[in-house]
């Protein structure tokens, strides 16, 4: 598999542009295990999961009542459903877009003051991914490099981590929240829009549905590698410094993986060998804490109101290629 092939290597950033970042942002992109190839990645993954291990445990269903009190009293469009008690609001904007960085902020001790400041530069900080990065996004980059980094070395500050290790630590905490933004807010959505297509789904327990989820209707659709040296993919020769790029969401529906790959069954007995997550050592650091997180949180969701569903069933979705994300999803909650 391509994938677990040490020699497809993670594309590098454009240098000349990394280079117009400043010394903080630089910083943070030099340690980041997602942009790194061996042999320094095995190094960077070690301390990412450390990371991972060493996170307090949060209440996600605290949090998802108070993101969803909190879009009531701030959505436009928050509004009592006419004849029942009902509320309807935005649930990308309100919990998918919020809930996964909340957990990680918190669940590393920052305050909720400071996972709010985190929520609210989000879209800067994303840009760190950005291949080839122009002038609006260095710059908006640049300005919150200073402030995150400090943010960071809060979290990671009573985690043991010294030396080189700290500020590969600093980085890879920043380097989680990034990943967890889209990932998190699609599985969260692309999730509950299936459960709502199948009522019969609807149940306390949303685990077999996340994982069908990721296989079925995955946040993230492809990834891209390069070849480090002449590589082969059945009778495909692929020259090294080409260009391969992976389709996760096609290897997902492979009929000679899975029965009935067109079909959204959560009894299929092999739905957890997807490779939404990616595999070999690139496999995604987040796994666990994102299936965690959203079955956690549309679980607690299906227990705390007696009926929900869709007040608009014409769903728009972001207009990005790689990836599959609503834009917005507007929901019905009644007790």
């Amino acid at each position: 598999m391509i994938l677990s092939d040490t020699a497809a290597e993670i594309p590098a950033l454009n240098p000349d542009r990394e280079r117009l970042l400043n010394k903080d942002a630089r910083q943070i992109s030099q340690h980041l295990v997602r942009l790194s190839n061996p042999p320094r990645h095995a190094l960077l993954r070690q301390v990412a999961y450390g990371l991972l291990e060493k996170m307090q445990a949060v209440s996600i269903p605290e949090m998802v009542d108070q993101l969803l009190g909190e879009g009531v009293q701030l959505a436009g469009r928050a509004h009592a459903l006419p004849g029942s008690p009902g509320i309807s609001l935005d649930w990308v904007e309100c919990v998918c877009k919020k809930l996964p960085l909340m957990v990680l902020a918190q669940g590393s001790g920052l305050s909720a003051h400071e996972s709010d400041y985190i929520i609210g530069q989000i879209d800067s900080l994303v840009m760190l991914m950005a291949p080839d990065k122009n002038d609006r996004q260095i710059a908006a980059i640049n300005d919150i490099a200073g402030p995150m980094t400090a943010l960071s070395g809060k979290a990671v500050g009573g985690m043991g981590f010294s030396g080189e290790a700290r500020e590969m630590a600093l980085s890879n905490f920043l380097g989680l929240i990034i990943q967890s933004y889209d990932a998190g807010r699609g599985l969260l959505s692309n999730a509950l829009l299936q459960i709502l297509a199948n009522p019969h789904l609807q149940k306390t327990y949303c685990k077999p549905p996340v994982i069908e989820t990721l296989r079925f209707d995955p946040p993230v659709h492809h990834t891209r590698r390069i070849a480090a040296r002449d590589l082969c993919i059945g009778q495909q020769r692929i020259k090294s410094g080409e260009s391969i790029l992976v389709m996760l969401a096609a290897a997902n529906r492979d009929p000679q993986q899975f029965a009935a790959p067109d079909r959204f069954d959560i009894d299929r007995d092999n739905n957890h060998q997807h490779l939404t997550f990616g595999a070999g050592h690139h496999q995604c650091l987040a796994a666990h804490f994102s299936v965690h997180m959203a079955t956690a949180a549309l679980s607690h969701l299906f227990r705390r109101y007696g009926a929900i569903a869709l007040a608009d069933r014409e769903i728009t979705y972001e207009p990005r290629w790689n990836v599959r994300l609503p834009k917005e999803m507007w929901i019905c909650l009644q007790p």
